[in-house]
């Protein structure tokens, strides 16, 4: 299979949080025809599985307007420019949760929606998190939550726990023998 050529970029709209691109792109088809594509171009994000020393994965509950929910997550947020993805995670867990952690493991870079998607999300480990003594930075009403591993599972289980992007980066540590679920 060859590569199309994209033949043009332009942005068609932009917010702060993101941009829609329109690209033209030859050799989709067998007809040479030119097409026209249209993808979501947000920041990209870092998301991290921060675990205490005392063995409690943090997590946080939110309103998202977007789903019009509270709903819970992992601490994540957006790489801000010039900002490497292991610091922006350092930086999202202290200012939502209140805890601190020395240094964070890559686990892996997924692609959120590779159909409409034009972003990555670095996912982060860390299994030494100390709660700081600054407080979350309260911008965000967040609630923090800790919890057990067994209750994580739980809320996975029973559909508590549902971010789509979240559930890839526990299934990333699961893999790498960092976490172990214990799914009837």
């Amino acid at each position: 299979m060859t590569v199309p050529e994209i033949t043009k970029r332009t942005v068609e709209f932009e917010t702060p949080w993101f941009k829609v691109l329109s690209k033209n792109l030859k050799g989709m088809d067998p007809s040479g025809k030119e097409h026209q594509y249209y993808a979501v171009k947000p920041d990209d994000y870092v998301s991290i599985l921060a675990v205490t020393t005392d063995n409690r994965v943090i997590l946080i509950r939110q309103y998202r307007p977007a789903v019009e929910a509270y709903v819970l997550e992992l601490p994540s947020g957006h790489v801000d420019k010039g900002e490497a993805p292991e610091a922006s995670a350092k930086r999202e867990l202290l200012e939502e949760t209140g805890y601190y952690i020395e240094k964070a493991e890559l686990l892996g870079c997924l692609m959120p929606d590779t159909g409409r998607m034009a972003n990555r999300m670095w996912c982060y480990f860390s299994d030494n998190a100390i709660l700081s003594k600054s407080s979350p930075s309260g911008e965000e009403n967040i609630e923090v939550i800790t919890c057990t591993i067994d209750e994580l599972t739980k809320y996975i289980c029973e559909d508590k726990f549902t971010h789509a992007l979240n559930l890839g980066l526990v299934m990333l540590a699961v893999s790498k023998g960092k976490l172990t679920l214990a799914i009837n």
